[in-house]
């Protein structure tokens, strides 16, 4: 799923087995702050993000899953240039990276 300065709903939704360059689930870009609700990106895989990508962007995430997602960088979620995710009661669990934050880089 691509956002571009956009600021969807989402709940219980899945994000499986995907692959792109950025954020193989889900990238967000351009201001974006979806909210996410239960939901579970699991066996995703990009270079930068293997579930999530956020560029300038502010995701608002409950109680998700991130789950055997693998990057180069950021094996569950990669956030970077001033983004600023609000996460509360999410799981990472067997995420994979080559570099750095196999759960999480910021």
């Amino acid at each position: 799923m691509y956002n571009h300065g956009s600021s969807p709903a989402l709940s219980h939704c899945t994000f499986e087995d995907n692959s792109a360059g950025l954020g193989g689930g889900m990238h967000n870009t351009e201001s974006s702050a979806p909210t996410l609700t239960e939901c579970t990106f699991a066996g995703n895989s990009a270079s930068y993000g293997g579930g999530l990508s956020d560029y300038y962007s502010s995701p608002v995430l409950t109680g998700c899953t991130f789950s055997g997602n693998s990057a180069s960088w950021g094996g569950g979620i990669y956030n970077n240039y001033y983004s600023s995710p609000d996460l509360a009661g999410c799981t990472f669990v067997g995420n994979s990276t080559s570099y750095d934050g196999a759960g999480m880089y910021n």
